[in-house]
């Protein structure tokens, strides 16, 4: 009968120790949605710097899977002599590296998610004019 107790008592903790968890989460869910309403601003501002444009943007993110730069070009809308230029401009800026591409052409691959990019610029370990 005791050991039931006992196991009764430890069901009760681990149901609440789960709602406090959840509870928990709801929070940090809550906190994360007013950080990126504040932070906006601020992470809008750092992208600029090396990204101004929304079209520069969906090129770079378009260009985390190392796709070539016809497949950027047609997956965003941007010309591929375009996204090939912008890919030059940041090699040597370091967000992104040169890959094997088919043909004879060189691909690219970005460095960075776009948050990470911006937090990178904000904390100088990409440097901009």
């Amino acid at each position: 009968m005791a050991e039931q107790l006992c196991l009764f008592a430890n069901i009760e903790r681990a149901e609440e120790f789960v709602r406090t968890v959840n509870e928990l989460k709801e929070l940090a869910e809550e906190t994360r949605s007013y950080l990126r309403i504040l932070c906006a601003p601020l992470y809008n501002k750092a992208l600029s710097k090396v990204l101004p444009s929304q079209e520069e943007r969906a090129v770079y993110v378009a260009s985390r899977e190392g796709s070539s730069s016809r497949d950027v070009a047609k997956a965003t809308g941007v010309g591929y002599k375009k996204v090939q230029k912008w890919w030059r401009v940041w090699k040597e800026l370091g967000i992104g590296k040169s890959i094997p591409a088919k043909g004879k052409s060189e691909g690219f691959k970005a460095r960075y998610s776009l948050l990470e990019l911006a937090l990178a610029v904000l904390e100088g370990e990409v440097g901009v004019d």
